[in-house]
């Protein structure tokens, strides 16, 4: 036999080998499996996962599986499959049973038995409304002119199962998630305010929404204002805000001016202005106000015939409002530099020595203030002000009317005594100003709230000079101001202040 046959024979036999072998490794021989991707899945009462989604998982084998059983709620996409993976995904139904539940998923194939175990939890229902009360209007709509609604928020359907048969609702069902509701309601034509019921169900829970409807639709924010003779409130315009339910016109008297005849729906703003009040005693007007679906409403107009638009005080001529004589600077040791010059001693209020100290507490304590306490230049004599020193000046501020009750208005005659600081050199030359600084008032006429100055008139020792100013219209919020004409000037206008006394004025 040559080597040709040789390696022939060879061949032949490595081929049948080799065949044998391949035959012995069939389907039949290799190990069977069978296996789910989990072994527990976690459900929310919804029957979704954490997340949200859908549950599922893999099943990979190598022969054909089958799922044997499973719980009626729920339900698979495949319940048997072939060699290879598959994904099983989960529907289960909302667990309103009461409580947690557990479940399982049996899947058999090749001999192999896997359980993958669903656990889901109870329901427990979230409903929440807002408001739970609603106070609408006559015509229906709330006070800012727009419709009544609900908001919800509920983690089931719901839907309403009680409502007035006064009010419609726009949707009476719905789905879990966050809704909001609007309300029709009927124009209140009975002759009383009527209240309602609404009830709204989801779930096991149920809310109670309570509607209270009113015969109001129109409302003014004032029902009076007061003028002075020019036609302004101290100075300032007068206005009031309309807030209507319906469609409104506006009339008035004659000598009062709206800047709107008419309005819509919601809050406006009117602005008044006036005729000048021309005669000697106060007048009345007013406002009228009235909408589309019969309401009305009045402004009540009082003009003054004075330079304030406040109703007198009542207090009869001399009524005394203030009498300050400064009594209270004796205990504090300052000297009667007017009576004698030679006696210079002053006490500083603004010094750190006890007796310093103790003076600038009474000082407050007497409810008048400096009106320049950065000029330290204030001072307690005998039984009297002293006030400036080189180039630094200042007054007195009396921040209230005493005794003037508030919302009324007075007249005043403004009495004080002064006196310059007289020195080697004479008299410093210094000046009175009387000036309302804050609040309504007038100084000595009606157009002006300072004074001309006023000239003390002193160049002798031992003297004072009594001043009156007459101060008109003022209230509970005007401040006054008695001060040296001179401010913030280099110099020496030093001077004296004592009896300040405010009496009601005559007519």
């Amino acid at each position: 036999m040559n080597l040709r046959k040789l390696n022939a024979i060879y061949f032949y036999c490595l081929t049948l080998i080799a065949g044998i072998s391949i035959s012995s490794c069939s389907d039949d021989d290799m190990d069977s499996f069978l296996e789910a991707s989990t072994s527990r899945i976690s459900l929310d009462y919804n029957g979704l996962t954490e997340s949200g989604n859908n549950a599922n998982f893999e099943i990979g084998s190598n022969g054909s599986w089958k799922i044997t059983s499973h719980d009626q709620w729920i339900t698979l996409n495949h319940i048997e499959g072939e060699r290879g993976r598959t994904s099983i995904f989960l529907t289960v139904e909302e667990n309103l049973t009461g409580s947690d539940r557990d479940g399982s998923i049996v899947i058999e194939g090749s001999g192999i038995t896997q359980t993958v175990s669903v656990s889901q939890k109870l329901k427990v229902d979230v409903f929440s409304v807002s408001p739970t009360e609603i106070t609408v209007t006559k015509s229906g709509l709330l006070t800012t002119g727009e419709r009544a609604t609900i908001d919800l928020t509920t983690n089931s359907n719901w839907n309403i199962t009680e409502i007035p048969e006064w009010i419609t609702a726009d949707k009476m069902t719905g789905k879990s998630g966050s809704a909001t509701i609007t309300l029709s309601v009927l124009q209140n034509k009975t002759a009383g305010e009527r209240t309602g019921e609404i009830k709204i169900v989801s779930g096991s829970l149920d809310k109670i929404i309570t509607v209270t409807q009113n015969l109001e639709g129109l409302k003014t924010s004032i029902s009076e204002i007061r003028v002075n003779k020019t036609g302004t409130i101290d100075g300032t315009v007068a206005t009031f805000d309309v807030t209507a339910t319906s469609n409104w016109t506006l009339s008035s008297d004659s000598w009062i001016h709206a800047d709107k005849a008419n309005g819509e729906i919601g809050k406006e703003t009117i602005t008044l202005t006036f005729d000048a009040n021309t005669g000697n005693s106060e007048r009345t007007g007013k406002v009228t106000i009235h909408t589309t679906d019969g309401l009305e409403a009045e402004v009540s107009i009082v003009q003054t015939a004075k330079t304030s638009a406040y109703e007198d005080d009542g207090k009869a001529a001399g009524f005394v409002y203030m009498n300050e004589d400064f009594d209270w600077c004796r205990p504090f040791g300052g000297q009667d530099q007017v009576a004698d010059k030679s006696q210079s001693t002053t006490i500083g209020i603004y010094g750190s020595k006890e007796n310093e100290i103790n003076a600038k507490a009474a000082f407050d304590q007497s409810g008048i203030q400096d009106l320049n306490p950065n000029g330290k230049c204030m001072y307690l004599a005998q039984h009297y002000l002293k006030m400036g020193k080189g180039n630094n000046q200042t007054g007195i501020v009396i921040p209230q009317v005493p005794q003037l009750t508030s919302g009324k208005s007075t007249d005043i005659e403004l009495t004080f005594d002064v006196a310059p600081n007289i020195g080697g050199g004479g008299a410093d030359a210094v000046t009175i100003t009387v000036e309302i600084t804050q609040g309504p008032g007038s100084v000595n006429n009606e157009n002006s709230t300072i004074s001309e100055p006023i000239e003390i008139g002193l160049t002798t020792d031992g003297a004072w000079a009594g001043k009156s100013v007459k101060l008109y219209g003022l209230t509970d919020k005007s401040q006054i101001v008695i001060r040296s004409t001179q401010q913030g000037v280099t110099g020496y206008f030093r001077w004296f202040l004592d009896n300040v006394k405010m009496v009601k004025a005559t007519n």
